[in-house]
Protein backbone atom coordinates (compact mmCIF):
# COMPACT_ATOMS: atom_id res chain seq x y z
CA UNK A 1 0.00 0.00 0.00
CA UNK A 2 1.39 3.22 -0.71
CA UNK A 3 2.32 6.17 2.00
CA UNK A 4 1.38 9.80 1.52
CA UNK A 5 3.29 12.32 3.24
CA UNK A 6 2.31 16.10 3.53
CA UNK A 7 5.21 18.24 4.03
CA UNK A 8 5.22 21.65 4.69
CA UNK A 9 7.98 24.18 3.49
CA UNK A 10 7.86 26.85 6.12
CA UNK A 11 10.60 28.98 4.01
CA UNK A 12 7.50 29.63 1.12
CA UNK A 13 5.56 31.14 3.95
CA UNK A 14 8.17 33.62 5.15
CA UNK A 15 8.38 33.99 0.77
CA UNK A 16 5.08 34.98 0.67
CA UNK A 17 5.04 37.38 3.94
CA UNK A 18 7.62 39.45 1.73
CA UNK A 19 8.01 42.75 3.51
CA UNK A 20 5.43 42.69 5.78
CA UNK A 21 5.82 42.04 9.51
CA UNK A 22 5.07 38.96 11.02
CA UNK A 23 2.64 40.42 13.54
CA UNK A 24 0.62 42.29 10.01
CA UNK A 25 0.54 38.39 8.37
CA UNK A 26 -1.15 36.91 11.56
CA UNK A 27 -3.65 39.68 11.71
CA UNK A 28 -4.41 39.56 7.58
CA UNK A 29 -5.03 35.63 8.23
CA UNK A 30 -6.70 35.87 10.83
CA UNK A 31 -4.36 34.41 13.64
CA UNK A 32 -2.39 35.74 16.71
CA UNK A 33 1.23 36.40 16.01
CA UNK A 34 2.31 33.72 17.71
CA UNK A 35 0.53 31.51 15.86
CA UNK A 36 1.99 32.65 12.77
CA UNK A 37 5.52 32.79 14.17
CA UNK A 38 5.37 28.89 15.32
CA UNK A 39 4.06 27.97 11.37
CA UNK A 40 7.64 30.21 10.24
CA UNK A 41 9.45 27.86 12.28
CA UNK A 42 7.90 24.89 11.27
CA UNK A 43 4.87 24.09 12.94
CA UNK A 44 2.04 23.05 10.43
CA UNK A 45 -0.92 25.12 10.63
CA UNK A 46 -4.29 23.39 10.97
CA UNK A 47 -7.09 22.78 8.80
CA UNK A 48 -8.94 26.02 9.33
CA UNK A 49 -5.87 27.94 9.03
CA UNK A 50 -4.75 26.20 5.93
CA UNK A 51 -8.12 27.33 4.32
CA UNK A 52 -7.31 30.88 6.00
CA UNK A 53 -4.34 30.95 4.25
CA UNK A 54 -6.08 30.02 0.93
CA UNK A 55 -8.62 32.65 1.08
CA UNK A 56 -5.70 34.73 1.63
CA UNK A 57 -3.41 34.20 -0.87
CA UNK A 58 -5.76 31.94 -3.44
CA UNK A 59 -5.75 28.45 -4.07
CA UNK A 60 -2.30 27.99 -5.67
CA UNK A 61 -0.98 28.64 -2.13
CA UNK A 62 -1.05 24.89 -1.25
CA UNK A 63 1.23 23.55 -3.94
CA UNK A 64 3.53 26.68 -2.65
CA UNK A 65 3.59 25.29 0.82
CA UNK A 66 3.00 21.93 0.76
CA UNK A 67 4.85 18.79 -1.00
CA UNK A 68 3.49 15.45 -1.09
CA UNK A 69 5.76 12.63 -1.66
CA UNK A 70 4.24 9.08 -2.41
CA UNK A 71 6.29 6.27 -1.09
CA UNK A 72 5.46 2.51 -2.01
CA UNK A 73 6.75 -0.15 0.45
CA UNK A 74 9.88 -2.02 -1.38
CA UNK A 75 8.52 -5.98 -2.24
CA UNK A 76 10.21 -7.88 0.39
CA UNK A 77 10.33 -11.65 0.53
CA UNK A 78 9.60 -13.82 3.56
CA UNK A 79 11.53 -16.97 4.32
CA UNK A 80 9.76 -18.44 7.27
CA UNK A 81 12.21 -20.69 9.34
CA UNK A 82 10.88 -23.42 11.92
CA UNK A 83 12.98 -22.79 14.75
CA UNK A 84 11.84 -26.21 16.36
CA UNK A 85 13.96 -29.29 15.82
CA UNK A 86 12.40 -31.86 13.45
CA UNK A 87 11.14 -34.77 15.42
CA UNK A 88 12.74 -38.35 14.85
Amino acid sequence: MDTLNVLFKPDALRRLRGDRSKAEMARAVGVTHQVYSNWEAGQIPGGDNVFRLVRLFGRAVLDDLFEIERTTPAATSAVSVDAQPAAA
